[in-house]
């Protein structure tokens, strides 16, 4: 077919430089990023984990895009796209910084139960993407609290994660039956706790972690029931915690599938009594755009510790429906449905939301015997435009079960 031996060296030298062209134009050959301000770059490149050299698979854009959404630390508005470049393909990103430092004051209502005070948190800490929050509470029951933790994403430039948690404050422990009517024990406890921990991504979904906290703390005289001695204790917590978060951000909500098991091993030096306490949560959510969302979740819980350390289902605890902070348990079980709808936008500043919600579960009371519960609520959000969590929130909850019902209202960032 071919004449000469030239002519077939010719072909075989174009052959080979197109194949040398093909394989690498399917290699990254360089990143270039825009935008930025306060983020540094190495930061965002630890997000996406790509580098020139590495490979352009099908719909790369579009998961590097994902990545810098689920991060929470940018704006709405970006762009991931490809160019050809000599030697491969050119990964162009344009991103603004969102502003993620918040300080607000906090106040809410629920059952008589009022509470006060500061929240501040940065999920963007010096352009690193460490996150802290702190908060600093009071109520109208003589209660207070306050709160630091801070976790640094890339603990001494490793791909671990550092956590510091600093807590401390004085509260007063009032526990009923389901339906309200028995009051079985008051007292004070205060509280000073120190914790520390570590963690590591295992991929871009599962995270796998290991706290030790300290905790020194005192039962005071209540009205009811004071204990009998008012001495200071301490004891040690290790808790080992497995988080799975397989969950897409879209602007405002978020669809996909997060669960988390912890396990925690007490020990009161002291006394030398030893407890273990089990935990377990599953959610499931979808989202059509930015307009619905529905989410299932599941808890369950279960510990040997005694008294001073039961499950207090009220609120963000348990559940939404019972009294706050007054139902305690060893052991219960949670399922929660949930339907948010965007119901308008205003302006600059924010989204307006109306949630509904159905729970029902099954707890131990302190006579040890099963009761089930249900009830029902919903009520209005108000969003900071480009911020995760509600600023301001009004909510009517009603148990099913005791026929009772009642007026929740906050404002300041919550979950």
């Amino acid at each position: 077919m071919f004449r000469n031996r030239r002519s077939i060296l010719l072909l075989i030298g174009v052959l080979l430089s197109l194949l040398g062209h093909t394989l690498a134009a399917d290699q990254i050959e360089a990143i270039t990023i825009e935008g930025l301000k306060r983020t540094k770059e190495d930061t965002l490149l630890r997000i996406i984990n790509l580098s020139p050299g590495d490979e352009v698979t099908p719909g790369l854009s579009e998961e590097v895009e994902q990545k810098l959404r689920k991060a929470g630390i940018f704006q709405e508005d970006m762009s991931v796209t490809f160019t050809p470049g000599r030697e491969g393909q050119i990964l162009n990103i344009r991103v603004y910084d969102k502003w993620t430092l918040i300080g607000l004051p906090y106040f809410s209502s629920s059952d008589g139960d009022i509470k006060g005070g500061v929240f501040a948190l940065d999920s963007n800490m010096g352009g690193k993407g460490n996150y802290f929050v702190s908060a600093l509470m009071f109520s109208n029951e003589g209660d207070g609290l306050g709160f630091f933790f801070f976790n640094d994403p890339t603990f001494l430039d490793t791909d671990y994660k550092g956590k510091l948690v600093l807590n401390g404050g004085f509260s007063t422990q009032t526990n009923t039956s389901l339906d309200g009517d028995e009051i079985w024990e008051d007292y004070q406890t205060a509280l000073a706790s120190l914790g520390v921990g570590l963690g590591k991504d295992v991929n871009d979904s599962l995270n796998l972690s290991l706290l030790t906290r300290g905790t020194f703390w005192e039962d005071r005289e209540g009205d009811i029931a004071p204990p009998e001695e008012g001495e200071a204790h301490f004891d040690l917590i290790l808790e080992g915690r497995a988080e799975y978060d397989g969950l897409t951000v879209y602007p405002l909500f978020q669809k996909g599938m997060s669960g988390k098991m912890s396990a925690s091993a007490r020990w009161e030096p002291a006394e030398g009594d030893t407890s273990y306490l089990l935990y377990g949560e599953f959610s499931a959510a979808w989202a059509i755009d930015s307009l619905l969302q529905l989410t299932a979740t599941g808890k369950s819980a279960l510990t040997n510790d005694d008294f001073h350390y039961l499950f207090r289902l009220g609120d963000a605890s348990g559940s939404l429906t019972l009294p706050s902070d007054k139902i305690a348990t060893d052991r219960y079980l949670n399922g929660e449905l949930k339907g948010e709808v965007r119901l308008v936008k205003i302006g600059e500043a924010g989204y307006l939301t109306s949630p509904l919600y159905y729970e029902a579960g099954v707890l131990r009371d302190y006579q040890e015997e099963e009761q089930t519960y249900h009830g029902m609520g919903g009520g209005i959000r108000f969003y900071l435009n480009k911020v995760a969590l509600p600023a301001m929130g009004l909510d009517y909850r009603y148990n099913l079960t005791t026929d009772e019902g009642a007026v929740s209202f906050f404002i300041g960032m919550s979950y």
